[in-house]
């Protein structure tokens, strides 16, 4: 089913347009070959590229109304490196509570077999208000599950141990609205010019990294409010 996702890239051409948006490159992490060659171009001013960066509906781990700053997170939960980052990004969240947004939102790439699977029982949980949750869970347990067959047993035992509803969480878990938010994210992650993940964007700008460590975030964060 995920494998239909790299069907509705947009055209080589647009795709081209799209990626003079980003203002960094991946250094490291998960990347899939990219369609096109990356920029060093800023996406901070409005335009149809910024606007797809953070949908009305799309999730939150933190909002706050007195936001001045948004940092988005596009996360593959199969990635060993979106795990990396996780516990950094829920620091940023504890400390920064109530001054910035931070949005989560999928890109499951290609090359990991149950990287959508991953992103189905996250979403299937954030539907009864278990987002975070059942990221931890999922990001912490990739040994349980990165390799089965059928992934969905070990994100059913998750979804017990958060004592979420089993039925609302299985009806979720496969259901339309599921596949089309996970698609949606997709798409417009391609349509950004994104090329792995986790791939992390402070206010627009696509933030370096090269260590995985707090002061990497924190410092150009502190610096965004500031300004």
């Amino acid at each position: 089913m995920w494998k239909n996702l790299t069907m509705r890239r947009k055209s080589p051409r647009r795709l081209a347009l799209a990626a003079t948006a980003l203002a960094g490159v991946l250094l490291t992490g998960c990347s899939a070959p990219s369609p096109v060659p990356t920029s060093s171009a800023s996406i901070a001013r409005p335009s149809q590229e910024s606007a797809v960066l953070a949908r009305a509906d799309s999730h939150h781990l933190l909002k706050s109304a007195n936001a001045k700053a948004a940092l988005v997170l596009f996360t593959d939960f199969q990635c060993p490196y979106c795990a990396e980052i996780d516990p950094l990004i829920r620091q940023v969240a504890n400390d920064y509570a109530g001054r910035i947004n931070v949005v989560v939102r999928n890109l499951p790439l290609p090359m990991h077999q149950n990287a959508g699977p991953g992103a189905q029982a996250v979403e299937a949980a954030a539907s009864q208000g278990k987002l975070s949750e059942m990221m931890g869970l999922v990001l912490g347990g990739q040994e349980e599950w990165s390799k089965a067959a059928d992934p969905q047993p070990v994100f059913t035992e998750y979804a017990q141990r958060l004592g979420l509803d089993a039925e609302k969480f299985a009806a979720a878990y496969t259901s339309a609205a599921v596949q089309e938010r996970i698609s949606r994210d997709y798409s417009d992650a391609v349509a950004l010019g994104l090329r792995g993940t986790p791939s992390l964007i402070l206010n627009g700008k696509m933030l370096r990294l090269d260590s995985y460590t707090y002061d990497e975030i924190k410092v150009p964060l502190d610096a965004a409010l500031a300004s």
